[in-house]
């Protein structure tokens, strides 16, 4: 009875210690290119499952980080990854400036018939730029 009062209380302490260890990032995320905040961004840290994601302002926090070495990673579509060496324990505001990449995709090709009266079985209207004009400038 005594040996399995000690095993409980020494597993609950253990327990309470790897929690008060336990810390938390906060940080924004920002173009470095105009400095704008990036919303959006995910930020993980690197080799676990823990990660989350920045709001409109670009800020972002990253709770119950394992105290130690760790490397948090941002990405968000449109920009480079960015990779940060941090000591969980001491390092309690991690930025990130992210640098713009080109994302090229393949060629859009648009092409269109036009309607011709009597032989288009829909309904159309023919409007000139002046037209156009006129009404939306």
């Amino acid at each position: 009875m005594f040996s399995k009062t000690i095993v409980s209380t020494m597993a609950i302490m253990a327990i309470l210690i790897s929690v008060a260890n336990a810390t938390g990032l906060t940080g924004t995320v920002t173009s470095a290119e105009s400095g704008e905040a990036i919303a959006g961004a995910v930020i993980k840290l690197k080799g676990s499952d823990l990660g989350t994601v920045t709001d409109g302002s670009g800020r972002y926090r990253l709770a119950d980080i394992p105290s130690g070495d760790a490397t948090l990673v941002a990405s968000v579509i449109g920009y480079h990854v960015a990779f940060r060496s941090v000591d969980a324990a001491k390092a309690g505001t991690v930025d990130f400036a992210l640098t713009p990449k080109l994302l090229q995709g393949q060629d859009v090709i648009v092409t269109a018939t036009r309607a011709e009266a009597g032989q288009t079985p829909v309904a159309f209207t023919n409007i000139t730029n002046d037209d156009i004009a006129d009404k939306y400038f």
